[in-house]
């Protein structure tokens, strides 16, 4: 519903001369998220899922233009992040942690 909205506003604008209108980025129709960087810090760790069980979760620290940016993913994920490797994880964001989709390293 906030897509076609957006896109109602978007197309009003033009139509009405407001000048030029640039939209940046792109339709997320998957609801996945996308994060790149450098793996800095990988590491399996337990955490809790809000009912009082721990579950295992893999921590990985991204490191991009001076940013760090700390990722949590369900399950065993250390395999698909190598050490100083630039990757780009796209992955369905969770409450307690997130649902790995695909990792792309490059190498």
């Amino acid at each position: 519903m906030k897509r076609l909205l957006s896109l109602l506003i978007l197309f009003s604008l033009l139509l009405t001369g407001c000048g030029t209108v640039v939209v940046r980025g792109a339709l997320n129709s998957d609801n996945t998220v996308v994060a790149s960087g450098v793996v800095s810090i990988v590491h399996l760790t337990f955490a809790s899922d809000g009912n009082g069980t721990s579950i295992t979760v893999t921590a990985v620290t991204l490191l991009q233009s001076g940013t760090a940016q700390t990722l949590t993913f369900c399950g065993s994920q250390v395999s698909h992040f190598p050490m100083d490797t630039f990757v780009t994880a796209r992955f369905t964001a969770g409450s307690t942690c997130s649902t790995l989709v695909t990792v792309t390293a490059a190498l």
